[in-house]
């Protein structure tokens, strides 16, 4: 099967979905809240030239890129400290599995009441959602290190820093960048829930104000337009992986 082949193959079931989707809405057998795909065309053309998907869009995308930053950051720094000192991790990570499964909009509240109703509370709890999968990722990945890299490490001169930063990080960047794919799918999904519940911009209140005015073309324009967001954000760390991977793989071969 060439190349050509799977690209078609892999439209024909979205295809057909669509064309049976349009076709019941022609039928009038849809629920209200179930528009067709051209009512939904049409309200995204709509809300295009107003230029207000545009700038909702561009709302959400900054507190996920944001809140995503302060969460990979601080579970790299975390990771790498707890994976080098086993006492930490032995009296930090317990309770750091244990508030792991706490969904995390369920913070929101404690969230709001630390940084207000703003872009702070927005932050905090996307931080906290990204944090977990990327800490995750790094603790595991320094483990996986093989001790004589270490040894070697260390016999050469090599302190605590600097085997950190130019020995383990470069080691555990596949574990790391694993994480953050993660770490992206959780940031939009509590950014999300986030602009649902207490907000008064971004795609999610662009969902609950349609929803209200049953406008529900709007709602899955703005559900597609997250969606869209999250997968180019995901395909953009792919490249960026293979970028940074494929650099570090030709840096060693040069200094062999």
């Amino acid at each position: 099967m060439n190349q050509v082949t799977r690209i078609a193959l892999a439209f024909v079931v979205p295809a057909g979905l669509l064309i049976g989707w349009e076709a019941a809405g022609m039928m009038h057998a849809l629920p209200n809240y179930l528009p067709p795909p051209t009512q939904i065309g049409l309200a995204f053309v709509e809300i295009s030239r107003t230029g207000e998907l545009w700038q909702q869009s561009f709302t959400s995308l900054i507190r996920a890129a944001v809140g995503l930053a302060l969460g990979a950051v601080t579970g790299v720094v975390l990771g790498l400290l707890t994976g080098s000192f086993r006492p930490l991790r032995d009296l930090i990570e317990p309770l750091i599995i244990a508030l792991n499964p706490i969904p995390k909009i369920a913070l929101l509240p404690i969230f709001v009441i630390a940084f207000g109703l703003g872009n702070g509370s927005k932050f905090a709890i996307i931080g906290a959602a990204a944090f977990f999968p990327v800490y995750i990722a790094t603790a595991d990945g320094m483990t996986s290190i093989p001790i004589r890299l270490i040894w070697v490490s260390r016999s050469m001169g090599a302190g605590t820093l600097r085997l950190l930063l130019q020995v383990c990080l470069p080691a555990i960047l596949p574990a790391i960048f694993s994480g953050l794919r993660i770490a992206t799918a959780l940031s939009f999904i509590v950014l999300f829930a986030a602009e649902l519940i207490g907000s008064k911009d971004g795609l999610g209140y662009l969902i609950s104000t349609a929803e209200s005015g049953i406008r529900f073309d709007l709602v899955f324009v703005a559900i597609i337009a997250i969606g869209a967001l999250g997968f180019v954000s995901d395909r953009l760390l792919l490249i960026l992986r293979h970028v940074v991977l494929r650099g570090q793989a030709s840096a060693k071969r040069s200094d062999l």
